[in-house]
């Protein structure tokens, strides 16, 4: 997979999970982003080594789509023969859960508000 690729690959699940917590709490869920950007990204292992942090940062930074990203790409890099499947799998959880609590929440708004002024039954009838 292409620099490119990997990049958008592993920002999915960041940004789907964001928004499925922004869709359930509305705009304050977008602190939940900026947490994933300040403190996710410090506790993922990705600036330093993974030794060097406390053990709650740890299993918390490898919980989250940054840690668990960093390692998929640094094991791949560094490591091609390493397992990543434990990386990958919080990785497709993120994106996943996002995406269908996302979805979840479109669903009722969609069946039971118009996206339209204009009723276009009686427009096409008349």
């Amino acid at each position: 997979m292409s620099r490119k690729g990997t990049a958008i690959a592993l920002a999915r699940p960041v940004f789907g999970s964001v928004a499925g917590i922004t869709a359930l709490i509305g705009p304050a869920g977008a602190v939940f982003g900026l947490l994933y950007f300040t403190l996710g990204t410090v506790i993922s292992g990705a600036s330093i080594p993974l030794q060097f942090l406390p053990d709650a940062g740890l299993i918390f930074g490898q919980a989250l789509p940054t840690g668990s990203g960093t390692t998929a790409v640094r094991d791949s890099r560094y490591f091609p023969d390493a397992s990543q499947t434990g990386a990958l799998i919080v990785v497709l959880v993120h994106a996943i859960l996002g995406r269908v609590i996302l979805l979840i929440t479109n669903l009722p708004p969609n069946r039971t508000d118009r996206a339209s002024e204009v009723d276009l039954r009686a427009e096409l009838a008349g």
